[in-house]
């Protein structure tokens, strides 16, 4: 079969969803996830370069490998500060945010080029998702330049963080 994996899905007893590793002794894991870019989304787009002008948000490219040399999933934690403020927690996987059902809010959570199914899968993620505004843009910025410190982690503690800045022009 040409089958190289097997897709778990554990629930409470509420029916949410939990993160299946939770219910294993944690695997040796000796691969750190990876960051490959953070860049900017406008109108669920992404945006090249660093400059600005309106509405808009930021995501992160990034996977992590899990007791294979290939296979990504999405990080188990992703949190960022920003222009040097508090860390946020945007995702950590213990449960699925999206609650009962775990198709609502994909595509607010994951940010379009993402492919799962590809080989290499690829996740693009957005980093200011909540489940009260999923695509609510920044509104603290300053004009000019601002800076976001994105950190992300896998389930045994291996960590990626970088750094992005960008020209905010206004509104």
């Amino acid at each position: 079969s040409d089958y190289h994996h097997v897709h778990l899905e554990v629930k409470q007893q509420n029916g949410v969803n939990i993160n299946p590793l939770m219910m294993l002794i944690p695997p040796k894991d000796s691969f750190e996830p990876v960051i490959e870019e953070i860049g900017i989304v406008q109108n669920k787009h992404l945006i090249p370069g660093n400059n600005i002008r309106g509405p808009h948000s930021l995501y992160v490219k990034a996977y992590d490998l899990i007791l294979h040399d290939s296979y990504r999933v999405p990080p188990h934690k992703i949190s960022y500060s920003l222009n040097n403020n508090k860390w946020v927690t945007v995702w950590e996987f213990i449960t699925l945010p999206f609650k009962l059902n775990r198709k609502s809010y994909i595509d607010d959570f994951f940010v379009s080029p993402t492919c799962q199914q590809c080989d290499p899968s690829y996740y693009y993620i957005n980093l200011m998702f909540n489940l009260e505004s999923p695509w609510k843009p920044l509104d603290t910025l300053s004009l000019g330049r601002n800076q976001i410190k994105v950190r992300i982690e896998d389930s045994v503690g291996n960590v990626d963080e970088k750094l992005f800045s960008w020209d905010f022009k206004g509104f």
